[in-house]
């Protein structure tokens, strides 16, 4: 292998382990937020989920 697609390897694996890690922390946190709001499920608060959450 040369030195040139050594880079662009690791460039590819860099950039795709820092998606990844991007979507992890895009998924937490809708988990916390998600659950903040049924500790803080107060009726008739504003802001608050009148109907079923989105999907699952």
């Amino acid at each position: 292998m040369t030195k040139s697609s050594l880079m662009v390897l690791s460039v590819m694996l860099g950039a795709g382990i820092v998606s990844w890690v991007v979507l992890l922390l895009n998924s937490v946190q809708v988990l916390v937020t998600q659950a903040e709001a049924k500790t803080l499920d107060i009726p008739g608060a504003p802001g608050s989920p009148a109907g079923p959450a989105g999907p699952v």
